[in-house]
């Protein structure tokens, strides 16, 4: 009985293959998404040092992580956040992030 609220408890949400949620950080500099699997213990600030390295750069900070929903709330507040706990209080539920950096000029 127990394996049961467990399992759906993980269940909750798409994208949660591989032991964990799947993410999805959008690159408003360049327009690319960057897809990969985090622990559900992770925090969303790890997930965001991962974006950063896939995306080959370093963070400014002028940085801005959003919710990649319609509003497009700040999440800057919620890095030390594990994903159960975004989760949990339905904080960015599509668990779908624009990343908005900083850009050169002169």
């Amino acid at each position: 009985m127990i394996t049961n609220n467990k399992t759906e408890k993980e269940n909750l949400g798409a994208g949660d293959n591989a032991g964990g949620p799947e993410v999805e950080f959008l690159d408003l500099n360049t327009n690319r998404d960057y897809r990969f699997h985090v622990l559900w213990s992770e925090t969303l600030q790890s997930a965001l040092d991962t974006a950063y390295t896939k995306i080959g750069e370093a963070r400014t900070d002028e940085d801005k992580l959003l919710c990649g929903d319609k509003e497009g709330t700040s999440l800057m507040a919620y890095l030390a956040f594990t994903f159960e706990k975004l989760r949990d209080q339905k904080i960015c539920p599509g668990r779908k992030y624009k990343l908005r950096r900083k850009t050169g000029g002169a």
